[in-house]
């Protein structure tokens, strides 16, 4: 069986959809399927052919195009790769992770099951638009199978494209997301041991919501003055500049880390350094990070949106809090700040939780599965 998968993010971008592609196709891979990534890049990165951790990863670049020229030759030139794929080895399915590839794949002159999922939030900001609606139909419709690692995805694909969606979640890797040590990981970043540390595992995205917890500091800090917030990701320097004029005008901004962007390897140590996980975010899927830092055994407070709300429902796992309310996310974190066994009652049961449904070989098994309906 030959899987050829298109994707725009792939390693070493550092993203929930990267790492869910590397790791669906590690497991495919390790169980004898031949696997294909066509890597189409934007930016400005060499193009080329790759073996990682035995997938063929096939990156070409489209720095050179104009954006608003961009779709004609990027189709072309994707397509073309696609078909020399299947010369060298005949494909028997495509799977495809972003919405521009399906213009190319929709007029592929060979046939086989070809299965698309939707991970965009910008899918869902563009959903209300005449304009985007009709091209998603005109680019998406041709899928055999649909699939979206969030209900919220999952309805919102079935109601603009009048199909069925198959809902499939992210997952994690329980080898490397577990209870350890950090590793002097705290005396390596400047940050004490008596730091409550505030674990934010988060782009800088606006949708990611990092400026609600930025709103939230200050009453954190006054219940809790060794707070630290530690955000890993980066990226966005307008919205970190919001956030650190934030920090200054209210005199924290030696209580928040900006670590700009750790690569997925290095994420274990960070979650193992936390006292609390934060995903303030306003749109999310079943986060990767929600997952990780669950499997690490840290309890995390979440936006109510989207997968958070179905990882998290009835807070058995986890506390939940609405989007964009600053006073309500610092209400959450004070209380579990200063409630050490609520604390760890609500992490231990969230490990059990992903242990028994989300690894990434369920994910993985999921959809192979899709596969053989599409």
């Amino acid at each position: 069986m030959h899987i050829c998968i298109v994707t725009e993010d792939f390693l070493p971008n550092i993203g929930g959809m990267s790492q869910h592609v590397y790791e669906i196709a590690r497991c495919f891979v390790r169980s004898g399927i031949n696997v294909t990534v066509i890597n189409q890049v934007v930016e400005d990165r060499a193009e080329g052919i790759e073996d990682y951790e035995g997938i063929r990863v096939v990156r070409s670049s489209f720095e050179s195009l104009s954006p608003k020229t961009r779709i004609i030759p990027y189709c072309m030139k994707l397509r073309r790769l696609i078909l020399q794929e299947h010369d060298r080895l005949s494909i028997d399915v495509i799977h495809w992770h972003d919405l521009r590839a399906g213009l190319a794949i929709k007029y592929l002159p060979f046939d086989c099951p070809k299965v698309f999922t939707n991970h965009s939030s910008t899918f869902l900001m563009r959903k209300s638009s005449r304009a985007y609606r009709s091209y998603y139909r005109f680019s998406l419709n041709h899928a055999d199978h649909f699939l979206a690692p969030s209900q919220e995805l999952a309805e919102e694909t079935d109601k603009l494209l009048a199909c069925t969606t198959t809902y499939i979640p992210n997952g994690y890797d329980p080898s490397r997301f577990y209870p350890q040590h950090a590793d002097g990981l705290r005396a390596e970043l400047g940050i004490a041991e008596t730091d409550q540390v505030l674990l934010v595992p988060r782009r800088l995205a606006p949708k990611n919501g990092v400026f609600v917890l930025a709103q939230a500091m200050p009453k954190i800090l006054a219940a809790h003055p060794n707070a630290r917030a530690v955000i890993t990701g980066g990226g966005f320097p307008e919205e970190r500049g919001r956030i650190e004029e934030l920090a200054s005008t209210h005199s924290y901004v030696d209580r928040i880390n900006f670590l700009d962007g750790v690569e997925n390897q290095y994420m274990p140590r960070h979650y193992n350094m936390a006292d609390l996980v934060v995903m303030p975010s306003f749109m999310e899927a079943v986060s990767l990070s929600a997952l990780e830092a669950m499997g690490c055994g840290k309890c995390v407070v979440a936006s109510d949106v989207g997968g958070l709300s179905q990882l998290f429902k009835g807070e058995q796992w986890g506390k939940l809090v609405p989007p964009g309310a600053p006073d309500d996310l610092a209400d959450a974190i004070i209380e579990l700040l200063g409630n050490d066994s609520k604390r760890s009652e609500l992490a231990n049961a969230g490990r059990e939780h992903v242990l028994e449904n989300y690894t990434w070989e369920q994910v993985a098994n999921q959809t192979l599965r899709s596969y053989k309906v599409a």
